[in-house]
């Protein structure tokens, strides 16, 4: 997903084609990756299709344990004109189709019918030993979005086949720009401002989350407060929690050099955190105060807590400017020992003595 994909013709004959043979191909795989670029019209069709495929053979389902799904989904024409035209678009698009990938997508998923159809083939046929996933697509609802965004409202599909999966403990979701050339969704960035009627992730994918250990995040927006705040709610098995700035974008923006990751402190059972470093109008965080932050999640009981890497883009001056290096700010807790100090090549030694 390190590139952007904002036209240019889909092979979608062409695409189907090679996601239907190689499920057919290799009926005991352990370990599927699946990446595919495909119009938006088609988005619903083709997730609700790829689980359909799978659920047809059970010794992949019953066997399966790991699953990444790479989605790209292309704009047809102006993105303001995709919500109003989507049934015209697909059946454009479903009649250049051959015959069997006419029945490997059927007619036309609604955005209100995509989620009732992915549980209805996995209640039957679930993932009972998969135990990692990693879900990438433009433009999707991420794992600390809010419940009244209309982002959650539509696409929070993707994540409903987690819901099967009972012993999931790694997740690794990674999010691209969400400007409006990629809003493929049907509504404008005006109706996800207000909100849309209140429509949060499903209960048994909650549920699922509620128990996963290792989380991994990349995203394109940096996080806010109310964000770590839900992320902490939904994931409160954490052990180790990585977040990234997708294509190492700045983590900036934050009003009143506010510290987005108060939070944090809430996961008792943390031991591995890597953050994007954050910035605000003033300039990068000092490591003082980055330093002084992880003192006080460890004051206030997270004693299973290890190493913290704070990653990213940073100022050499206070000054918001456009010269930047790459600056990595380590922790490392061995004991009641604790070291800190600027650069991320130096060992695990040069730490431990340090106070």
């Amino acid at each position: 997903m390190g590139q952007y994909f904002c036209g240019g013709d889909v092979d979608t004959n062409g695409a189907i084609d090679q996601l239907r043979a190689a499920l057919s191909l290799f009926p005991n795989l352990r370990n599927i990756s699946i990446s595919y670029r495909i119009p938006s019209a088609a988005e619903n069709n083709t997730y609700v299709a790829i689980f359909n495929e799978l659920c047809r053979r059970p010794t992949i389902c019953n066997g399966l344990e790991y699953l990444q799904i790479e989605a790209v989904k292309v704009p047809e024409i102006d993105p303001r004109g995709c919500y109003e035209q989507a049934n015209e678009l697909y059946e454009k698009l479903y009649s250049k189709l051959s015959a069997v990938n006419q029945e490997f997508l059927g007619k036309k998923v609604t955005n209100d019918k995509v989620g009732e159809l992915l549980r209805e083939k996995l209640r039957t046929q679930g993932f009972p030993l998969l135990k990692k996933a990693k879900i990438s697509a433009n433009c999707i609802t991420g794992v600390m979005e809010d419940p009244k965004s209309a982002y959650m409202k539509r696409s929070a599909f993707y994540y409903i086949p987690l819901a099967f999966a009972p012993q999931l403990e790694t997740l690794h979701v990674e999010t691209t720009d969400s400007c409006p050339i990629f809003d493929t969704y049907g509504f404008t960035e005006k109706d996800n401002s207000k909100g849309r009627s209140k429509s949060d992730l499903d209960p048994d994918v909650l549920d699922v989350f509620s128990r996963i250990q290792d989380l991994s995040l990349t995203m394109y927006t940096p996080p806010e407060q109310k964000g770590i705040q839900r992320l902490v709610q939904r994931f409160p098995s954490l052990m180790n929690l990585n977040v990234r700035m997708f294509n190492d974008r700045a983590c900036d923006g934050y009003e009143h050099n506010r510290f987005p990751y108060t939070a944090i402190k809430k996961l008792m059972n943390m031991r591995n955190l890597v953050l994007p470093w954050p910035r605000s109008k003033n300039g990068s965080f000092a490591s003082s105060r980055l330093q002084s932050a992880i003192t006080s999640w460890r004051k206030a009981g997270m004693t299973s807590l290890e190493r913290v890497d704070f990653f990213g883009k940073r100022d050499k001056t206070k000054a918001y400017v456009t010269f930047w290096s790459d600056l990595h700010i380590f922790y490392y807790f061995v004991g009641i020992r604790s070291g800190m100090g600027i650069s991320g090549d130096k060992k695990k030694s040069d730490y431990e003595d340090k106070r």
